[in-house]
């Protein structure tokens, strides 16, 4: 019903995952890294888009743990992320009509502390 199925990063996009975590008996401590490119079937299309710079890019590390004590379980991590051209705004033909593009900065940053305690019986 006109309805886009699949990722939620758009057609034709695709994204890396690594993750590294190290197990013991009270818990893990773990890294990961994450890369994203965004909409890659609209960066195509438009007539823009032969610079390899261009792309809708998102990269994320991040720091995770869970420690476990007696019925408790804490889970929590940081994450920061930097997001390159969000959806092709400095380079975006049907708005710079004309105009040359600039080159897209890592500009949008953000972090993620997230924090679970939870017990289980």
């Amino acid at each position: 019903e006109g309805q886009l199925l699949g990722a939620s990063i758009g057609p034709g996009s695709d994204a890396q995952f690594f993750r590294a975590d190290w197990i013991k008996p009270w818990g893990l401590a773990g890294v990961w890294a994450e890369r994203v490119r965004r909409d890659e079937d609209a960066a195509y299309t438009m007539p823009a888009y032969f610079y390899f710079t261009n792309h809708d890019v998102e990269i994320t590390f991040g720091l995770n743990g869970v420690y476990r004590m007696n019925n408790w379980v804490v889970t929590g991590g940081i994450s920061t992320s930097s997001r390159r051209n969000r959806l092709f705004r400095f380079c975006n033909p049907t708005i710079l009509v004309g105009v040359l593009c600039q080159e897209p900065q890592f500009r949008d940053r953000n972090w993620q502390i997230p924090l679970t305690v939870s017990w289980r019986p």
